[in-house]
């Protein structure tokens, strides 16, 4: 059990500090589903540290839970949701498109349902929220740019 745990916490970090370094955006969070959403959606939590006050807001909690969706994956109700995107390398890949769509079109696949939590702890403050993430609409777009395979073919 230690074993696994330890595995899956240095894969979690290896994660990070990709996403940091490609994209230059915070992505230090955790990601889990919050229940069973409508078709097309998923409905999850983020808890999102950054390191300044300013930073702590709802466009911090939106990326990550975009981010998680996308390369992370989330269980929910001891069901394992996959990632979209099966490999880490389409991030390197297709690094202009992330950049664009996590600094600009991001609003455009979520949205908050409550109002965000921010809780300073130790010197960083700790951001949470809770998601809805438009998946069939990102993943249409994913597959129109051609990232991903349309489904069935």
């Amino acid at each position: 059990m230690k074993k696994t745990f330890s595995v899956f916490f240095a894969l979690l970090a290896v994660t990070i500090c990709t996403a940091k370094e490609s994209l230059s955006i915070n992505f230090d969070y955790s990601i889990i589903g919050v229940a069973v959403a409508k078709e097309g959606y998923y409905l999850v939590e983020v808890s999102a540290m950054v390191e300044k006050k300013k930073e702590a807001t709802l466009e911090i909690a939106k990326k990550c839970a975009l981010h998680g969706c996308l390369f992370k994956g989330f269980v929910v109700d001891r069901i394992s949701q996959k990632p979209i995107l099966s490999s880490p390398s389409i991030e390197q890949e297709y690094q202009e498109y992330f950049i664009k769509l996590f600094n600009e079109q991001f609003n455009n696949y979520v949205n908050c349902t409550h109002p965000i939590q921010i809780v300073k702890i130790g010197k960083q403050y700790r951001v949470k929220a809770v998601v809805v993430v438009a998946k069939d609409l990102l993943r249409k777009d994913l597959e129109n740019v051609g990232i991903i395979k349309k489904l069935g073919l």
